[in-house]
């Protein structure tokens, strides 16, 4: 059992301690609940040998499920069947206990309240991928120049969609590339590489087995345009078979966007022209791949997208296939450790049909390993869970700022700057007016304490305010 060497003075947390498993729990593997051992907060008692100790009561558990209390487990999870223990910790057969006067964590499906605690179970071992002919493999890698691993791409047969980044090949070896890749049976489409450069420099594109295995979408936003022909992104559709397709959104981002401002803000600018065409296509599953040259959490475009759109990384969340979170797929010519550029986010409408992740090496292609994902053939799933977090009056406001006025981007700083605060002027002179409409009722609504029909008062005084200010804007 559990043996204390030292604990703070709120009993909260054990410290350098042992633990030796008992071999009768050790047996009851199948439905199980984690119980966290700790200091007698718990139980009640220093003594950790009796039975009492070995045997904590339903309603214990209820409390460490139920979060009643800071209870960190040091030493090592006790496996314990809902039925194993009744009140007075006797031992008893499941047929011999009525479930129904268990307590309420014990009526419901273990793994779900345990999944509300933020407990998750161990996935096994790595889940290996799929045949071709049941799962369809995508794969994301910077390949640093294509020139170089055209045949050796060509001769991968179990990838159906390869997403390429940094291509570096310039115009005039394309329709080379496009023939090499065609003898091998595969098709090729390019983008133009990152313009203004002394040497060749990023560019992306798709390698697929099919003429329509990947099929490029026009961008439909003037911001998604200038990106495509910088270089940086660009836009597939893709189909998995007659029911099932998704979108997919290949990049590269600038090198230093870490810690360079300027690479930085260019990258954030990439990442916003992606949101503004994913927003100019109907709601389907979607996934933005690529080497990002940053960690996630450097660019507030990219935490907009997993904080308040829902998307996830499938790499944070490789534990789910039975493989590492987090891990590394770059290493960099003079770098002394690997780090973690390459990434796979997907949204929720996708996010379910995912089958299976990986990262993976090879050995001519050293410096980027790639990332890949798996969905089942046949899947017609339709239901969707999709966030849908209200989008600030703010930043309502800057999109019909810029949606509003002709080649906004060409716009000095300045300029921008006089627009904005221009609008900020006009929409604070509609509110004004709402409210002063509806200030004699506001006032008598504080005067009898209705703070809900106050709040909604002031609510519809706003709406009405952005709606007359859209119309003034309009015409």
């Amino acid at each position: 059992m559990c043996k204390c060497v030292s604990h703070d003075s709120n009993h909260k947390r054990c410290v350098g301690h042992s633990y030796h498993s008992c071999e009768p729990y050790q047996s009851m593997l199948t439905n199980i609940v984690p119980i966290t051992l700790c200091h007698s907060r718990v139980y009640g008692s220093t003594d950790l040998t009796g039975p009492r100790a070995a045997r904590p009561g339903p309603q214990d558990v209820a409390n460490i499920l139920g979060g009643q209390g800071s209870y960190f487990c040091c030493a090592a999870h006790l496996c314990v069947p809902p039925w194993a223990y009744t009140g007075t910790g006797e031992h008893l057969p499941p047929h011999s206990v009525d479930k129904h006067k268990l307590p309420y964590h014990y009526k419901h499906d273990t793994p779900s309240v345990l999944a509300s605690q933020g407990i998750h179970p161990h996935p096994g071992p790595p889940k290996p991928f799929g045949p071709s002919k049941t799962h369809h493999t995508l794969s994301a890698h910077n390949i640093t120049c294509l020139n170089t691993h055209i045949e050796h791409l060509c001769e991968k047969e179990d990838i159906d969609v390869h997403l390429l980044s940094e291509i570096s090949a310039p115009p005039k070896d394309h329709e080379n590339l496009k023939w090499q890749a065609k003898l091998g049976k595969k098709h090729l489409q390019l983008g133009p590489l990152v313009p203004n450069k002394t040497f060749n420099l990023g560019g992306v594109g798709a390698l697929s087995p099919k003429l329509n295995g990947a099929i490029r979408i026009k961008p439909k936003c003037e911001a998604f345009q200038q990106v495509v022909e910088a270089g940086r992104c660009d836009h597939f559709h893709i189909k998995v078979d007659k029911c099932f397709g998704y979108d997919a959104y290949i990049t590269y981002l600038p090198t230093g966007a870490s810690k360079n401002p300027k690479a930085k803000k260019q990258a954030n600018t990439i990442i916003h022209a992606v949101q503004q065409q994913i927003k100019c296509h109907p709601t389907i599953p979607t996934c933005l791949v690529g080497d990002f040259n940053c960690d996630l959490r450097d660019l507030k475009a990219l935490c907009q997208l997993l904080d308040d759109e829902g998307w996830k990384d499938l790499g944070e969340h490789a534990n789910l296939w039975g493989r590492s979170k987090g891990e590394a797929t770059c290493l960099g010519h003079n770098a002394k450790k690997m780090t973690r550029r390459d990434y796979i986010l997907v949204n929720t409408t996708l996010f379910p049909h995912i089958d299976n992740f990986a990262v993976a090496w090879d050995d001519k292609i050293p410096s980027h390993a790639a990332t890949l994902f798996q969905i089942k053939k046949g899947n017609d799933q339709r239901c969707y869970n999709s966030a849908s977090k209200p989008q600030s009056l703010q930043d309502a406001l800057w999109y019909q700022c810029c949606e509003s006025h002709a080649k906004w981007h060409e716009k000095s700083h300045k300029e921008k700057q006089r627009e904005w605060n221009a609008c900020l002027e006009t929409f604070q002179t509609c509110l004004d007016n709402k409210l002063r409409c509806q200030g004699e009722l506001m006032k008598a609504r504080l005067a009898v304490g209705d703070s809900e029909r106050w709040w909604a008062l002031f609510a519809s005084a706003i709406e009405e305010a952005v709606g007359e200010h859209c119309r003034m804007d309009a015409e």
